[in-house]
């Protein structure tokens, strides 16, 4: 009854509904439309349309509307409950005498008390496995707070030249020119790409014989022979269906995007026409315009809320532009793991600051024991 607070505003989500999803009708609708087009799908926007035109019948889009309060403990004896202490509230509102007073106090302690057990039966039943990673812990635990609480604010309140922006088209505008603009204002040289029309090859002929015998080439020279020069290899739809099974469902993902765990349940389906995608886009050298594009949303990381430099910007990609960047990082990774010297740990897998002070430190003793050794002889 407390109204002296603003009431959160109710979420609208659009999620898909599984319900009457059936695997095997999908996998084979989805075989028989990409068959059908086959000679076609060189492109990606061709292959997303006809996967989201059969995903959509499977499994169409839904939207719901969620209270801004809802809490996980509600129930239908609680909501008639309030119902019920609102109605004696409203009588007494209209005639306080002492007998609707009284009446309102019982029903208000009665409230107050059913929504103890409610909570307290809620967490009893709970199960421990839901809080093995933050994601699930925070999602069960948060209800718990106060909607009085500041942390549990969802919209987004900008303060720009003292004047309040709150309006939500007008902060993503904001966050846009603030992300746009924060390389431009950091304190080094820009670097201009130069059209290659204008790319004096004499130039570049010149800088290589001005640097070929720079220290630094030689030494590299003299240590790392590469031989062959590299280039990315044409993938096979073997290829692409262990990269699939590799994704992780619970990662984020752009709004009507393909989902993980559809794709990698018909990953043997797919493969075949993404790894042809993919080897026709690295023959022409040209990445889809489609995975370029990104979902981003501002996270805020320290200090004042209502400044947009205190807000770093996170990128949700498109799942299939996940599996080209793994295939290329792959083969990237394959050419140069052999050139990379053992003594080499930053930014390395499985090569961390604790290897770093281990070789270290071996090598000390090492040095130390040796030292020893020759003082005694």
């Amino acid at each position: 009854m407390k109204t002296y607070f603003k009431k959160k505003s109710p979420i609208i989500i659009s999620y898909r509904n599984y319900k009457k999803f059936d695997i095997a009708d999908f996998r084979k609708d989805l075989f028989d439309n990409l068959l059908i087009c086959s000679t076609e799908i060189i492109d990606y926007d061709v292959f997303h349309d006809i996967f989201m035109t059969v995903l959509n019948i499977h499994a169409p889009l839904k939207s719901k509307t969620l209270r801004g309060n809802n809490a996980c403990s509600m129930n239908k004896t609680l909501s008639k409950a309030f119902m019920i202490r609102s109605k004696l509230k409203n009588n007494f509102n209209k005639d306080p005498s002492e007998y609707n007073n009284a009446l309102f106090k019982k029903q208000r302690n009665f409230c107050v008390k059913l929504l103890k057990m409610e909570k307290k039966s809620y967490y009893d039943n709970l199960n421990l496995k839901i809080f093995r990673n933050n994601k699930s812990f925070w999602k069960n635990i948060k209800p718990l707070f106060s909607d009085k609480s500041k942390i549990l604010d969802r919209d987004i309140i900008l303060i720009d030249e003292n004047v309040v922006i709150s309006d939500k088209l007008a902060v993503a505008e904001m966050f846009n020119k603030s992300f746009i603009d924060s390389v431009k204002k950091l304190p080094i040289e820009r670097f201009l790409p130069v059209p290659y029309h204008f790319i004096s090859f004499k130039n570049i002929n010149k800088i290589i014989s001005d640097y070929k015998s720079h220290p630094s080439i030689l030494k590299i020279r003299d240590l790392v022979k590469t031989g062959i020069k590299f280039d990315f290899d044409l993938t096979t739809p073997e290829d692409f269906e262990q990269v699939i099974l590799m994704l992780d469902c619970n990662k984020g993902a752009v709004p009507n995007d393909i989902p993980v765990k559809i794709l990698n349940c018909s990953s043997n389906i797919v493969s075949s026409y993404l790894s042809t995608i993919y080897n026709v886009a690295k023959n022409d050298c040209y990445f889809p315009e489609t995975l370029k594009c990104a979902n981003v949303i501002p996270i805020h990381k320290k200090g004042d809320k209502t400044s947009s430099k205190n807000y770093r910007p996170i990128s949700l990609l498109p799942t299939i532009s996940k599996l080209f960047e793994r295939i290329m990082y792959d083969q990237i990774l394959f050419y140069i793991e052999r050139f990379l010297s053992s003594s080499l740990f930053g930014f390395r897998k499985g090569h961390s600051a604790e290897n770093c002070l281990t070789v270290m430190i071996e090598t000390w003793k090492n040095n130390y024991i040796i030292k020893c050794s020759q003082v005694v002889f």
